[in-house]
């Protein structure tokens, strides 16, 4: 038995791609009141649950495969940067066409603030950063695992604080400590299965007092309370941590499997990937969807349709660059 099922973690992978979709579509705005309130802010957990599922995958695999260390970045990095790289080119040509201006100047300004030329890509470039350091961690620890999960969260813990002292976006950091809470979530799997199983009323009852401190917690974040520096990142984390609990005692105790989450889980990396491709692309200069709810609609479709060519069209890149340095 796991915490999180293959099944269930890429259903939970496929559900919340687009519940991200929805919370870069709520910020523009767009849709009416009630789905802005919804997803304004689902953005930042749902990102919660995907470097968790990271953290999470990448220790058991770590734990399960002695050999999992060799060659670790060689498999996983291209993985990572040749979608990146395809999406971002794809971007750059096509955002032209439809009257987008760049300088170089601009670019180096807006990359120093955190912000990719491909829309809303951060989190490639965060995970490209995790998957470095987890690489570091299992050459240094190899099987002392208590003390690479110590290390992790202290190098979590850096850089978050780096990501805030840089200026970059709240983004980056407010959800970024879930990667080091799966990786412990995945060492200490076999008690944290026994405290869900033998205290799972008491876990379930805190659910609702996790509730009402999402709700206390942004209302300070978002509302004019003044917060000493620091705190909005503090109190962000622990509601991502809280509505990952949530998330994990629903994985725990149903089967979240079903084709349309498995359907879209298959290709979660993608549609992440192109969503900032969609939303300026049905929003420009040339191209103005105006009504909301078209907009979201095609948004969403468009986004999952473009990022199943890309897949398939990665993997044979991947796959070329793979004979390639061998």
């Amino acid at each position: 038995m796991t915490i999180i099922s293959k099944e269930n973690g890429n259903a939970l992978r496929g559900i919340f791609s687009i519940v991200v979709v929805c919370n870069h579509l709520a910020i523009r705005p767009a849709g009416g009141e009630v789905f802005r309130f919804i997803f304004s802010d689902a953005g930042m957990l749902a990102v919660g649950v995907f470097f968790f599922l990271s953290g999470y995958g990448l220790m058991k695999q770590h734990m399960s495969r002695r050999d999992y260390s060799k060659g670790f970045l060689k498999k996983r990095l291209p993985a990572v940067v040749i979608p990146y790289l395809l999406a971002t080119i794809l971007f750059f040509f096509v955002s032209i066409l439809w009257g987008a201006q760049y300088d170089i100047q601009g670019r180096i300004s807006a990359i120093r603030a955190g912000e990719p030329l491909l829309p809303h890509s951060w989190y490639m470039l965060a995970i490209i950063l995790y998957y470095i350091i987890f690489a570091m961690l299992m050459k240094l620890f190899c099987n002392s695992y208590g003390k690479l999960v110590l290390v992790a969260f202290a190098a979590n813990t850096f850089v978050v604080i780096l990501f805030m002292v840089l200026g970059f976006g709240n983004w980056w950091y407010n959800s970024g400590m879930m990667f080091s809470t799966g990786i412990f979530a995945a060492y200490k799997e076999k008690e944290i299965l026994k405290a869900i199983e033998y205290k799972r009323w008491l876990i379930a009852i805190a659910v609702i007092p996790c509730a009402v401190y999402f709700y206390f917690c942004r209302m300070l974040v978002f509302g004019n309370a003044r917060l000493m520096p620091g705190m909005p990142t503090v109190l962000q984390t622990f509601r991502a941590f809280f509505f990952l609990t949530i998330v994990l005692l629903l994985s725990a105790n149903f089967n979240l499997k079903n084709p349309v989450a498995d359907f879209l889980g298959r290709y979660s990396f993608e549609i992440y990937l192109m969503q900032g491709f969609m939303l300026e692309g049905l929003r420009n200069e040339k191209l103005y969807i105006s009504n909301d709810i078209l907009y979201i609609i095609a948004t969403i479709v468009g986004t999952v349709i473009i990022a199943i060519p890309i897949c398939h069209i990665s993997a044979k890149l991947i796959k070329i660059f793979g004979k390639a340095v061998k």
